[in-house]
Formats: structure tokens, sequence, C-alpha cells
């Protein structure tokens, strides 16, 4: 059997549940994502903003034409930041934390649109 390759035959898709060997599925995606039901490297980030006072919780991208707003929540804060179509920063961090905003170490955001 020495020198003999085996394929591991796996389906696209990442499983979070059950054990590692349960299924045929892959149990991670850090840095790739699937095309075409092929695993595929992704084309990894780029800093937009340095220098943030806290670590961002929970992030959140709204189409405000011809830009688009990119909103960061943190335990204490909520701001946001506008870039154009081509990711470049089209404007300054400004504060949208609600009045009243009880800072709490726990605290977390949730996002969502609803159009009419």
């Amino acid at each position: 059997m020495a020198g003999k390759l085996f394929p591991i035959v796996t389906q696209p898709g990442i499983k979070r549940d059950g054990t590692q060997f349960a299924g045929n599925y892959y149990i991670d995606g850090i840095w790739n994502r699937f095309q075409r039901g092929l695993p595929r490297k992704m084309g990894g980030y780029r800093r937009l903003l340095t220098a943030l006072p806290n670590i961002v919780r929970k992030t959140f991208v709204f189409p405000a034409i011809p830009n688009f707003n990119v909103f960061l929540g943190d335990f204490e804060t909520l701001k946001y930041f506008p870039i154009d179509q081509n990711g470049i920063v089209a404007g300054p961090l400004v504060d949208r934390t609600p009045v009243g905003f009880q800072v709490d170490a726990d605290n977390i955001w949730q996002f969502d649109i609803m159009y009419d």
C-alpha cells in the first residue's frame, strides 16, 4: 500500500454540529470560501481604519448611495464611516451612539434593514 493515494471526498460547506468524523463536510472554514462546490482561498482583508479605541463586536455595511456606511459596534459606542464603491474611506468616523445608551462590558449589537 505504500505510495498509493486515496482521494478524500468531502461535500462543500462547513459542518458545525456533531463530531469531526460524523460527516463528509469540512469542520473549519478559516480563510476559505466555496465556489462551484470547491474550497477556494479567500483574497484576504484590507485595513480601512487604525487605532479604534475598543474591540469591534459587530460590523454592518449599509448602502447609502453613492457610498456605503460601515457601522462598528463595540461595548460602549456605535460609530460609522463612509466608504466609496472601491472600498476607499470617504469620510470621518461618526459617533451614532443612542442617547442614554447603557455601557456594559457584555453589550453586543444586532443590525437589520427593513424596506418599505
